[in-house]
């Protein structure tokens, strides 16, 4: 929500997307101008209304809030139609979104290699820290995820199902049933 408002709040006070992509955002809210120079092309490719609106909607608005915020003055009613034929038929919005989205993802993007980087980067530490608990778990925890230590369950009595043993108590014999 943060980034909604921070977004519908540039848009209020800007008049080009040069200005919206200009300025840096609150901390802990990605800036426009982060994001790589594909999305500043689409946006930029865009009216500035449509690029604030497409921002906005990206940034998780309701369609029709984002409209308004963009800048149109206009009804909700009127609002929610256009926001969801400006979604369904501008190519040039849904072309930005979905670049938006993309590049979203791969920054959200936490893969196999992140994972064993940071568990190398935590036995460093363990290690200058001289704190060998930590270095044997993260060791644990990189060889579990790399399939080198895998954990076994006892199968030996997976046939047998649940069985209870109560002390004093003779278990059943076969074939009283």
């Amino acid at each position: 929500m943060v980034l909604c408002c921070y977004y519908s709040n540039m848009a209020k006070k800007k008049e080009s997307i040069d200005d919206l992509l200009a300025d840096p955002p609150p901390k802990n809210v990605p800036a426009p101008s982060q994001h790589s120079a594909e999305v500043q092309q689409a946006l930029a490719a865009l009216p500035t209304k449509k690029a604030k609106f497409v921002l906005n909607v990206a940034a998780g608005m309701v369609p029709a809030d984002a409209l308004v915020e963009a800048g149109w003055e206009c009804s909700r009613k009127t609002a929610t139609s256009t926001a969801g034929r400006l979604l369904r038929e501008d190519e040039q919005v849904k072309d930005a979104l979905n670049i938006i989205k993309a590049d979203l993802a791969l920054r959200a993007e936490y893969s196999f290699n992140s994972f064993i980087a940071e568990m190398d980067s935590a036995m460093e530490f363990a290690r200058e820290t001289k704190n060998a608990t930590a270095l044997v778990r993260a060791i644990e925890l990189k060889g579990k995820a790399s399939g080198h230590i895998v954990e076994r369950v006892d199968q030996r009595n997976m046939n047998a199902g649940f069985q209870l043993m109560v002390t004093g108590v003779e278990p059943p014999k076969a074939g009283n049933g």
